[in-house]
């Protein structure tokens, strides 16, 4: 059984803040309340070693706001180590880009940034609204980011992935898949996708895969066979156990830690080891 647990993906909010409209602009009510540091926490019954925020900002706010306020939050539950993954544009030319990457030098919580490129036809889960994933600016900023050491937190379908592969692989730029990669399931040539994704994701050294958003993706049902198929890809030395609460298990987290627990035999690697190294607790 794992006892320390660091969870690689998870979002805070305070409603209060007025920097999460999105939240109170979806139909999910449940979501419509704060969510912090000691309520996670609390509902994990103190597991949690550390914790890696992704941004949940509205876009047009100033990503800093949010770091400021994450610092703020996180003072009050200093039994949880927080490392934050800030949005910044990655359409952005380049001078634009750095610009944004030095303003983010003085948060010393900031391990990297995400800019969700998850964009696919004829699916209920589809954040962006155009395809980036061979954008020239997109790409040109992956090695930048590599330049400044810090994460990329890849959120895209397989196909995207495959597109970005190449540029991952020549930047070497530190990347995080989110959410298994958006796996497809509803046929034989989307599952065969996202698994050819994975296999050629697993042979860039810099890559590794965050085990979550199954919920979110209507894909609890086929867990296992995802889940199977990521360890034999990747093995246990580059996947990352996360929860995506409040957006998935948003009660009781620890219902995915106990799936994740038993699939992966309570291997500390996916739970604490490969995390505590890649986000640089």
């Amino acid at each position: 059984m794992v006892l320390q647990v660091i969870d690689t993906h998870i979002h805070f909010w305070d409603l209060n803040q007025r920097i999460n409209s999105w939240v109170l602009n979806q139909s999910n009510e449940a979501l419509k309340q704060d969510f912090l540091p000691q309520t996670l926490q609390q509902k994990m019954q103190d597991k949690l070693y550390g914790a890696v925020h992704i941004e949940a900002h509205d876009s047009r706010i100033d990503t800093e706001v949010e770091i400021k306020w994450l610092m703020a939050a996180a003072q009050k539950c200093p039994e949880i180590q927080i490392k934050h993954i800030a949005y910044v544009d990655m359409t952005l030319p380049k001078a634009r880009f750095i610009a944004k990457l030095d303003k983010l030098k003085q948060y010393p919580q900031v391990v990297g940034i995400r800019h969700i490129l998850a964009y696919e036809q004829g699916v209920d889960y589809c954040p962006e609204s155009q395809e980036l994933s061979t954008h020239a600016n997109v790409i040109a900023n992956l090695q930048i980011l590599a330049d400044y050491n810090l994460i990329f937190d890849c959120q895209a379908y397989p196909r995207q992935l495959l597109n970005l592969a190449p540029h991952l692989k020549a930047s070497r730029v530190k990347t995080a898949i989110e959410h298994c990669g958006l796996p497809l399931w509803e046929n034989d040539e989307q599952r065969q996708l996202w698994q050819q994704s994975m296999r050629v994701l697993s042979e860039i050294e810099q890559v590794a895969l965050k085990l979550s958003g199954l919920q979110m993706l209507g894909q609890l049902a086929h867990s296992k066979a995802i889940i199977d198929y990521a360890i034999d890809c990747f093995s246990y030395q580059r996947l990352m156990y996360a929860s995506n609460n409040p957006v998935c298990f948003r009660d009781n987290p620890l219902e995915w830690f106990e799936t994740l627990d038993q699939a992966c035999a309570g291997k500390g690697e996916v739970f604490y080891d490969n995390a505590l190294i890649f986000y640089q607790f």
